[in-house]
């Protein structure tokens, strides 16, 4: 019982990594989670906020958020969408969550406004909190560009404005992280009857390579149901090696009796 609750314990990060990276955002808004009516009067939204401002944003609504990962996928997600728009004077890309009040704001927008980045993004936040407790997804999303490029644009913060949602049509993508944990602890019982034990260290690694190549394609799989096309520069080797590494440390643990009675 007690390993197995440490097995539990080393699994919960993975949940966590295998949350799908920043997926191929072929227009300005993506909604991997597809609770957000209004799809496209959202684009059309975004594309007057690029032509108003001359900065493209590209709103991205996710279940959760990890930071760190956003803020570096998220930058190279911008350069490749915006490589051939040369005539921008910036982009942004606006990151909102479903199940938090959190909203991330990652690009080149900072020259065109003198406020800190830290702050902008409290503005936005405190703009669309009551929004989020009330579940108007569409209404936040709205408001958080409205409150944005009047930041941009030197502009006082606009006055509260609503915006009714359209009928809501249901999901129509799969959140890439609703069954990562189930996957992965499905994945372990499934190497478990397949691999032999021979050795501590090769068991080991024989578990490593099968969850880190596991992951690759579970990202893969991700990209394809959220953007119906994959990209290489999409995947996250480091997710994947993370993976691997906290595997084989699970798996060495979890051996250590077998070892011992080896011995």
């Amino acid at each position: 019982m007690k390993r197995l609750i440490i097995l539990l314990a080393l699994l919960l990060p993975l949940a966590a990594l295998s949350a799908a990276p920043v997926p191929i955002m072929q227009t300005l808004f993506t909604d991997v989670t597809g609770t957000v009516p209004g799809a496209e009067m959202l684009t059309h939204k975004a594309e007057l906020f690029r032509q108003r401002t001359g900065i493209a944003p590209y709103i991205l609504v996710v279940p959760a958020m990890n930071e760190a990962s956003l803020l570096r996928d998220g930058k190279r997600m911008l350069a490749h969408a915006t490589a051939n728009q040369t005539e921008l004077k910036g982009s942004v890309l606006i990151v909102v969550t479903t199940k938090k009040p959190q909203v991330l704001l990652v690009g080149s927008y900072q020259a065109a406004q003198p406020l800190p980045d830290h702050i902008l993004r409290l503005m936005v936040e405190n703009q669309t909190l009551a929004y989020f407790h009330r579940g108007l997804m569409f209404q936040r999303v709205n408001t958080a560009l409205d409150v944005l490029e009047a930041a941009l644009t030197n502009q006082p913060t606009p006055p509260l404005r609503w915006y009714p949602p359209p009928e809501q049509d249901g999901p129509d993508s799969i959140a890439g992280n609703s069954f990562g944990f189930l996957a992965w602890a499905c994945a372990w019982i499934a190497f478990m009857m397949l691999f032999n034990y021979t050795s501590r260290f090769r068991y080991a690694m024989k578990f490593t390579l099968a969850m880190a190549i596991g992951n690759i394609g579970w990202q893969a799989l991700c990209l394809w149901l959220a953007n119906r096309a994959v990209s290489v520069a999409n995947i996250s080797l480091g997710w994947a090696l993370l993976i691997g590494a906290a595997t084989f440390f699970a798996v060495w643990l979890w051996t250590r009796k077998r070892h011992a009675q080896g011995e």
